[in-house]
């Protein structure tokens, strides 16, 4: 998994992001659909939410589902640290979360979310 997808993979695994899913009470929220504005590359890496492979689409193949998914708006990357923007429209939500890297990789510092 390149460190794109680990960071990802990270944040929508995160308590703080996950509680916002709601896949038990809203299964048709699986596959979670993640749309990557990032600029980083997700292509064939297997990101998971819910039990389920996420499905993972570029922006120009996912103007119809920006509705439903959670998109990914941007990600800065350094050797130690990264923060990734995101929004997830079905609960009105947006946010940013935190990544340090320590020898034994990435870790979640924080999660800010704003609900509006």
């Amino acid at each position: 998994m390149n460190e794109a997808a680990q960071i990802v993979q990270l944040a929508v695994a995160s308590p703080q992001l996950g509680e916002y899913f709601h896949f038990t009470s809203s299964p048709d929220r699986l596959p979670l659909v993640l749309v990557n504005r990032t600029g980083r590359s997700l292509t064939g890496q297997h990101i998971m939410a819910g039990g389920q492979p996420a499905t993972v689409a570029d922006d120009t193949s996912a103007a119809a589902a920006v509705a439903t998914a959670l998109v990914l708006d941007r990600l800065d990357l350094t050797a130690d640290r990264a923060e990734l923007g995101f929004r997830y429209a079905p609960e009105g939500i947006q946010g940013t979360a935190k990544f340090q890297r320590s020898p034994s990789g990435w870790a979640v510092s924080a999660v800010d979310i704003v609900e509006h």
